[in-house]
């Protein structure tokens, strides 16, 4: 081979290039109209082709001034070349180019010969995403700065139903959601992050301005507004946190109105309180009707096995639990209307939880003795917020 053919074979091999790659750019001037770049960086509007029948247009980027540092360039994945240029992907770009992409770039999937991904601050030499890029994680949230901006004004000021009242007392409003943080947490109700729209956002709230992002007072978790809003019981006066459970308020139940709790003694004592007397809790409704806190709005409830007796030691603790059952009972949280678990009769008056002896020995496995039962009760009623200090 003589020189000139081993020259010239060193060009082709040298003019041979990676097969081009595209990448989604977002115009400046029109957030919603998205264009395509190729290794030669000319932009085709991928919208135009759908107009009228005619092909996509090509034009000329329009750099946006914004100027990043070699730190930011090189942790994005970008390579500087001995020619001053920069290599990302594949694409030999200048540096005015390589800012373009890098602030424009959206999420796009590639081609099947190359499994890379590009999203402005995730650019990886190979196309891979690095999860440790912190340089321009802002960008992405620009989009929704409408939403995460929006004030909570009037479910504030003004709430017109229960509902609006509980969230307008309990929690406060996050203004700055229109930059996110990577360890942020979504939210755990409908999984998206909380700088984001949620899904279950309708026109309705928004004309209440139930949008955007809220904290707990106490616990300090944040969620949607509207997706809080659907966790909030009719009528109620408190919410408690998805997360942790924290009780906002005072909680209430949905007990039938009109029940009676009365509470007398017999001399005779529980197996396991030899020395003590017994103290005798009966419950007792009056037929009535569903209320709309309950399974059937307008249906009647059933009353079976009523009146219900519990049976406790009269002991200093046992008093206590009676104090506390007599709390809980008063804000509704004893009995519910549900589907009973021993008949399986629907719309019927059952137990909401908080378990009661029902007899004075073990002998149906409701009974005594058990030296954990009034301890296990204590911290059930704690758990609805019932304690000494509420």
């Amino acid at each position: 081979m003589s020189h000139c053919e081993a020259v010239d074979s060193n060009r082709k091999q040298k003019a041979r290039r990676v097969p081009a790659k595209t990448y989604s750019l977002r115009n400046g001037s029109n957030r919603n109209n998205f264009f395509q770049c190729n290794e030669s960086f000319n932009v085709q509007d991928s919208n135009s082709s759908t107009s009228g029948g005619r092909g996509p247009s090509s034009a000329k980027f329009k750099p946006s001034g914004n100027k990043l540092s070699e730190d930011e360039l090189t942790r994005c994945g970008a390579v500087k070349l001995p020619s001053g240029a920069y290599s990302l992907n594949g694409m030999e770009l200048s540096k005015e180019e390589l800012d373009f992409v890098l602030e424009n770039a959206l999420p796009q999937e590639s081609s099947s010969d190359s499994a890379s991904s590009c999203s402005a601050g995730n650019l990886h030499a190979g196309g891979n995403k690095r999860s440790n890029n912190k340089a321009l994680t802002p960008k992405k949230l620009s989009r929704n700065s409408n939403n995460a901006s929006a004030k909570q004004v009037k479910f504030r000021t003004n709430p017109s139903t229960p509902t609006e009242k509980v969230l307008a007392q309990f929690t406060k409003e996050i203004l700055d959601a229109s930059v996110s943080d990577e360890k942020e947490e979504p939210c755990s109700i409908c999984l998206s992050p909380c700088h984001e729209k949620s899904c279950y956002e309708t026109a309705k709230q928004s004309a209440r301005d139930l949008v955007g992002c809220v904290s707990f007072s106490l616990c300090g978790h944040t969620f949607h507004t509207c997706c809080l809003l659907m966790l909030v019981p009719v009528n109620s006066s408190s919410i408690s946190c998805p997360n942790c459970k924290t009780i906002h308020g005072v909680l209430t139940g949905t007990q039938p109105v009109g029940g009676t709790m009365t509470v007398g003694r017999v001399p005779d004592s529980l197996p396991g309180y030899p020395d003590a007397q017994t103290i005798i809790v009966s419950y007792s409704f009056p037929r009535g009707v569903q209320g709309p806190e309950h399974p059937n709005p307008g249906q009647p409830y059933k009353l079976v096995s009523f009146p219900r007796v519990g049976y406790f030691p009269d002991t200093p603790k046992g008093n206590k639990v009676l104090s506390l059952l007599r709390e809980a009972f008063n804000r509704r949280l004893i009995f519910t209307v549900g589907t009973s678990a021993t008949t399986g009769t629907r719309d019927c008056v059952v137990w909401n939880g908080i378990h009661h002896k029902t007899e004075t020995t073990n002998y149906g496995g409701h009974g005594y003795p058990d030296p954990n039962y009034l301890d296990n009760v204590i911290m059930e009623l704690a758990a609805v917020g019932v304690t000494d200090d509420s």
